[in-house]
């Protein structure tokens, strides 16, 4: 009897080792073939073991359930405390959740534990880049390149010089980088960004640099364009659109291409072209403030009101700029309603731009308002108070004149301006005529200065 019972029970281990097997088996084949959630339903059937766990683990994370997978790993963490491989599984899944205070926490245990584990330690940087903690991890990187010669850390180590403003190390790391590899399109991309950011004594560096990389590699679409950004940045504009268009015709209709040919267009005064790239861009981008401006001003210049007045109107709403800034967007707004015939839009707009506008600049807005009361809006009080403003700022200017050097040209001026003067005379005193108020007969009062002619 005793001897059937043993049979009996080894037969049932024999039994359950084999099921235990096929059904190992069986998960391991759902895996791989990427079949995650039938190999957790797989799972779900047989007893909690350590192994079945570690990879329901590989499926959560297969499908993004890194919670879940979170969950399962603490449970073993807690049976298995010693167990290297399930605290990095647990660092990478907050990782993925982007938790980086947790993930940092396994990180720092492990690289107690194995402090010579260069993946730990890169890891560890990698998260303290994360949290912009650029002091703590360029320490890292910096003892990983020194004492472990890690030199694919020197690009990391060349971003967070970047972060923490130190430019000239930056640098100095980026061109070790890229020395070390000369594939490495980071490193030389961003050692050429950042001579182009640093300003015009490093425009020059940019293009050698762009130069040097595209004679290698002529196919790199990223290099293509701040090759074609570090002659733009340098006001080379006809390199620029060279190599710009160079970039679009390979396919790249990126923003950044299509702006800088609009705009480079625009500073060669191509306006044709300009006007092309200008809509794209604006397209992709109604907020740069650059292209809004560049376009407002050209698509006036094209009878595109509309455009304009939008673009101006946008600038207004968007921006708080200096004076003259203001004046410029003012002053283009009033132009792109006087295009469309909105002469009363046009009207409030050029009054905004003369709060705005310097002497001169006054001067001629107070000659274009009274031209729209007088011409076109056939408002004739208006008028009479925009002549009189008129006349004030001429007449300023006129007395201006003489504290100049006189040459020939002020002297021909003076006498232009002074018989614009007596014509505005004439011409308000018939206003006032018409519309029946009395002439009080004043004269403008000008300079007795004698002028040699």
């Amino acid at each position: 009897m005793r001897k059937i019972l043993l049979i009996i029970v080894l037969a049932g281990n024999v039994l359950t080792g084999l099921y235990g097997q096929e059904s190992e088996k069986t998960v391991d084949y759902y895996v791989e073939n990427y079949q995650f959630q039938k190999a957790l339903d797989e799972i779900s059937k047989y007893p909690d073991s350590k192994e079945l766990n570690l990879k329901r683990v590989i499926c959560y994370k297969a499908l993004n359930r890194y919670s879940e997978a979170i969950h399962v790993l603490s449970r073993l963490e807690t049976d298995y405390p010693d167990d290297k491989h399930i605290k990095i599984e647990l660092a990478r899944c907050y990782q993925a959740l982007s938790d980086w205070d947790k993930s940092l926490l396994y990180y720092n245990i492990l690289v107690e534990k194995d402090s010579v584990n260069i993946y730990y330690r890169i890891q560890r940087a990698d998260l303290l880049m994360k949290q912009e903690r650029f002091v703590d991890a360029l320490s890292e990187y910096n003892h990983l390149i020194n004492n472990y010669g890690v030199d694919n850390m020197l690009s990391r180590s060349a971003l967070c010089y970047e972060r923490l403003n130190n430019q000239d190390s930056a640098k100095v790391y980026y061109a070790k980088a890229w020395g070390r590899d000369s594939s490495d399109v980071f490193s030389v991309s961003s050692l050429i960004n950042l001579n182009i950011k640093t300003g015009k004594q490093t425009f020059k560096d940019a293009i050698q640099l762009s130069e040097l990389y595209v004679k290698r590699d002529s196919t790199n679409k990223q290099v293509n364009v701040l090759n074609a950004l570090s002659y733009y940045a340098a006001d080379a504009y006809e390199e620029a659109v060279t190599r710009f268009s160079r970039c679009y015709s390979s396919g790249d209709s990126s923003l950044v291409v299509l702006r800088s040919l609009g705009l480079s267009y625009y500073s060669l005064g191509d306006r044709d072209n300009s006007y092309y790239f200008l809509q794209k861009a604006y397209k992709k981008d109604s907020t740069n403030i650059n292209v809004l401006y560049a376009l407002g001003v050209t698509a006036n210049e094209k009878q595109n009101y509309r455009l304009g007045t939008e673009c101006f109107e946008t600038l207004i709403e968007r921006v708080i700029p200096a004076d003259f800034t203001l004046y410029q967007y003012y002053r283009n707004l009033a132009i792109a309603y006087e295009g469309q015939k909105k002469y009363q839009q046009a009207v409030d707009n050029y009054r905004k731009a003369v709060e705005y506008a310097n002497d001169n600049q006054r001067m001629y807005l107070y000659y274009t308002i009274v031209s729209i009361y007088d011409v076109d809006l056939k408002l004739p009080q208006e008028s009479l108070e925009y002549y009189g403003l008129y006349k004030q700022s001429l007449q300023s200017y006129y007395e201006g004149l003489f504290s100049k050097e006189q040459t020939k040209e002020i002297q021909q001026e003076i006498n232009i301006t002074k018989t614009k003067l007596d014509a505005l005379d004439k011409h308000i005193a018939r206003l006032k005529k018409s519309l029946g108020l009395a002439d009080n007969k004043k004269k403008v009062i000008v300079s007795t200065v004698q002028i040699n002619l």
